[in-house]
């Protein structure tokens, strides 16, 4: 009988031995499950995260960068049209003629209409076109509800180069181009492109592309977070949005993404 009971006794201890061990057994094993875990999300997990949104920021900042890019070329190829306008020899040297006396005003108008106007209809994007010499109109061009203002006329008659203006309101790009022979002015012209629809084009449902004026860009520079910055151009963040913005002609353009959109994958 005593030797059964130590057999009894002795299995049990063993069996409370080996319950104790794989206990311990399965208490080092949740804990290495949650360092493990741990380590996976704090150290593995987050910084893919992070490195995730690093990517997509970047990748929106070339997006925001290309715009830029793509909006300067509207306006040199608009700068390059209006330069070629105001060069044409054959409505230039009409003018020569009129203001040596070998043509009457009434003379130089009609001579200048058709062949203006054909030059005018190649330009992409022009909405007005016109012609002012001595303060006269001699030809023009519209296809928008709009003539030339005085203010505007004061500033055609006092420039001697070409001049670029971005009314950022209505999205209009306004050129004031000399005319010249042998250096000297004999004329202006006054022409008026619309880029609304390029800032259309490259804007979409998640992504807002417009121009700003100096004042409102200052504001949003003030509160925003600058995250990068070259010259005129920066990488900005808000508390809701990322922004591009740059330098263009005077005014600012500004590629916008809120940061739910830029972020929902």
């Amino acid at each position: 009988m005593g030797r059964y009971k130590k057999e009894n006794e002795r299995s049990s201890k063993n069996k409370i031995e080996m319950i104790d061990f794989l206990n311990r057994v399965k208490l080092v094993a949740l804990v290495l499950i949650v360092v493990t875990g741990l380590f996976v999300y704090f150290f593995i997990y987050n910084a893919m995260v992070k490195e995730s949104k690093t990517s997509m920021v970047e990748k929106f900042q070339e997006s925001g960068n290309l715009n830029h890019y793509m909006i300067k070329y509207s306006i040199d190829r608009a700068k390059e049209g209006t330069k070629s306008l105001s060069s044409r020899t054959m409505i230039k040297e009409a003018i020569v003629d009129y203001l040596d006396g070998k043509k009457s005003l009434e003379e130089l108008k009609t001579y200048s209409q058709d062949k203006y106007l054909e030059g005018v209809k190649a330009l992409d994007n022009i909405i007005y076109a016109e012609r002012i010499v001595e303060g006269e109109s001699i030809v023009k061009y519209t296809r928008a509800d709009k003539s030339i203002s005085q203010a505007s006329l004061e500033k055609i008659i006092s420039e001697d180069s070409m001049l670029i203006d971005i009314n950022e309101g209505d999205s209009r790009l306004e050129i004031y181009s000399p005319i010249k022979k042998d250096q000297e002015i004999i004329g202006h012209d006054y022409l008026v492109y619309t880029i609304r629809h390029e800032l259309d084009s490259l804007s979409g449902e998640k992504v807002k592309v417009e121009l700003t004026s100096h004042d409102d860009h200052i504001q949003l520079l003030e509160n925003s977070q600058i995250l990068e910055s070259n010259g005129d151009r920066f990488l900005l963040q808000t508390d809701k949005s990322f922004y591009v913005l740059s330098k263009i002609e005077g005014k600012y353009l500004y590629t916008k993404i809120s940061k739910l959109d830029l972020f929902e994958d």
